[in-house]
């Protein structure tokens, strides 16, 4: 049942990005790759109110660039 739940949401994800955004992607990432995700998520925690972020936070940029090599 949880799985299934998890496989129609992760299911709206891909149609909502791929009516909204033309360059999106929604990809299963293991967990020792999301090291990004994790630092955005403890950042989330610190904040009081609803952010869109337009280019990556300083929190996260090291994390990027080491992806990028």
């Amino acid at each position: 049942m949880i799985r299934r739940n998890l496989e129609l949401l992760l299911n709206d994800c891909k149609i909502l990005f791929d009516h909204l955004y033309e360059n999106s992607s929604v990809e299963f990432v293991r967990r020792q790759a999301n090291g990004a995700t994790h630092e955005l998520a403890k950042a989330a925690t610190l904040s009081a109110s609803f952010h869109i972020l337009v280019t990556p936070p300083h929190c996260i940029e090291h994390i990027l660039i080491n992806d990028m090599l």
